[in-house]
């Protein structure tokens, strides 16, 4: 699993604030698109990070409120 998720690392982190996303965010957003096949959504109450990590396309991303 970590061979997954450090994979898409740097694709995610290589330009971070071009994505709005810093690396540390970018890192859970790889987390989330190498789980989603198992279901696992990106949940967070940040709105601003929901809304970038949306932006990215391929994680799935639910805002608790």
């Amino acid at each position: 699993m970590s061979e997954l998720v450090l994979g898409e690392l740097p694709r995610l982190a290589t330009r971070p604030s071009r994505r709005n996303l810093s690396a540390y965010h970018a890192a859970y957003v790889a987390l989330a698109e190498a789980l989603r096949d198992g279901g696992a959504p990106l949940l967070t109450a940040d709105a601003r990070f929901a809304r970038a990590a949306r932006a990215h396309g391929r994680a799935e991303v639910l805002l608790a409120r």
